[in-house]
């Protein structure tokens, strides 16, 4: 099995309101890419987001994160879990109605 690597650009449900938006770096052990893509999509919607776009997606060797203990972390995760995710939110855009200073 192969680790494949997948970064969406995703949108809060009515869950996440505080939320403008977020990148999902997904790490996913599988067989096949098109298998791990669905993996990835069916957690992420789960947690609550809508899909808007496939940023990146490729085979991921462990090599490549050698020099970052934190994502090296996740990359081992998934080995050792089949998946793991690192959500990177960003708040909201003001609104119209908003007061900004």
């Amino acid at each position: 099995m192969k680790i494949y690597y997948f970064i969406f650009e995703v949108a809060p449900d009515e869950h996440f309101k505080e939320s403008g938006g977020a990148f999902v770096n997904c790490w996913v052990r599988s067989d096949s890419k098109r298998e791990a893509e669905r993996i990835a999509v069916g957690a992420i919607r789960n947690d609550g987001w809508y899909i808007q776009s496939l940023h990146d997606s490729f085979i991921a060797e462990k090599d490549r994160y050698a020099d970052d203990p934190e994502i090296l972390e996740l990359y081992e995760q998934a080995e050792m879990e089949g998946e793991s995710y690192l959500f990177n939110i960003w708040p909201p855009e003001p609104q119209e109605e908003d007061t900004i200073h």
